[in-house]
C-alpha cells in the first residue's frame, strides 16, 4: 500500500499483488534437514505440515518397507510430475489396475508421492517378504491385502494381472501405493498453498 500525506490532503493507493518463489533455487532460510534442497521441496513440507522425510539427492523417491517416515526421500520427479496408476474393484470385489491417469505436477503430484512413499514405510512389512503372514511376499500383510488393499492374498501382481498392456508389472505393494493411495492424495492436495514458479497459481 503506497500512502502520501501533503498539502493536499492524504492519498491512498493499494493493490492487491501475488509473490512467488523461484521452485528450483535453493534460496530458503538455512535449516538442519534440508541444506542445499530445492526451494519447492522446503516450502512444499512446511506447507504441508512437516515430517521426518527428506529430499533425495540424486535420486528418486524411495522409502524402506516397515521402516517408518524417517526412512523417506522424495525426488525432483515429485515436483516435475507423472502420472498414478488408475483402478477399480471387480465383480470378485478385488482391486485390478485399469490405465494410467492424465499427468500431474507440482503440489499435487508432491501429495501423491509422499502419501506413495508413507503407505511402504508406515503401514507395509518390515524386513524380508513372505512368511505366513505374507503369503505371496509382496510387503503387504494378508490381513491388509483382505481387508484394506482388496488385492490378492495368494498372488503376488494381483492387481495387475490381465493388464499386460500397462507401461509397467509392479507386486500389489506397488501398485496399491501408486493406485489408490496416490489418487487419492493428489485430489485432496489445496494447491493454493503453491506459491512456487512454476507451480500450481504461477502463469508459466
Amino acid at each position: 500500500m503506497f500512502v502520501y500525506t501533503g498539502s493536499i490532503g492524504t492519498i491512498t493507493e493499494s493493490a492487491d499483488y501475488e509473490v512467488f518463489y523461484n521452485a528450483t533455487a535453493t534460496n530458503h532460510p538455512n535449516c538442519t534437514d534440508c541444506p542445499g534442497c530445492p526451494n519447492w521441496f522446503y516450502y512444499y513440507k512446511q506447507n504441508a505440515g512437516g515430517g521426518s522425510y527428506k529430499y533425495a539427492f540424486d535420486s528418486e523417491s524411495c522409502s524402506q518397507n516397515g521402516g517408518r517416515e524417517s526412512t523417506i526421500r522424495i525426488g525432483d520427479r515429485a515436483y516435475s510430475g507423472d502420472t498414478y496408476i488408475t483402478t477399480t474393484i471387480n465383480a470378485q470385489g478385488r482391486l485390478k489396475a485399469t490405465g494410467r491417469s492424465k499427468i500431474y505436477k507440482y503440489y499435487q503430484y508432491f501429495f501423491g508421492v509422499r502419501e506413495h512413499e508413507r503407505q511402504h514405510a508406515n503401514n507395509e512389512k518390515p524386513g524380508a517378504p513372505g512368511g505366513a503372514d505374507d503369503y505371496d511376499a509382496d510387503y503387504l500383510y494378508n490381513d491388509f491385502e483382505d481387508n484394506i488393499s482388496k488385492s490378492d492374498r495368494l498372488r503376488r501382481y494381483s492387481i495387475f494381472e490381465g493388464q499386460l498392456g500397462l507401461d509397467d508389472f509392479l507386486p500389489d505393494d506397488e501398485a496399491y501405493a501408486g493406485g489408490p493411495v496416490e489418487e487419492q492424495a493428489i485430489k485432496s492436495a489445496d494447491t493454493s498453498k503453491d506459491w512456487a514458479y512454476p507451480g500450481s497459481n504461477s502463469k508459466q
